[in-house]
């Protein structure tokens, strides 16, 4: 595919963060669950019940399956189209700027 240049690195920088955020896979409900069974917070601040309660609560308003999918979706399409090469090579920009 032949995209125009802008549009290519807004995508490539859009993947790239998405990559650094490290979102939760698909079962991106468990991440909050999962921290609920913690002492602390990812934040650092010590959890109590009550706090607990609220992620659980508010967990699916953050992050559905349906939506982490849909990113990791479109993480894979950026690689596949923007980032590789007709036959399937590497040609990402972090690979050319480090030469």
């Amino acid at each position: 595919m032949n995209y125009h240049k802008l549009i290519r690195d807004s995508l490539i920088e859009l993947k790239n963060k998405f990559d650094k955020a490290e979102l939760p896979e698909p079962a991106s409900r468990q991440f909050f669950i999962d921290l609920c069974n913690e002492k602390d917070c990812i934040c650092g601040r010590e959890l109590n019940d009550e706090i607990r309660e609220i992620i659980k609560r508010r967990a699916d308003s953050y992050l559905s399956n349906e939506t982490a999918g849909f990113l990791n979706s479109l993480k894979s399409d950026i690689e596949r189209d923007l980032l590789s090469d007709d036959n399937g090579n590497d040609n990402s920009i972090k690979k050319r700027e480090s030469k």
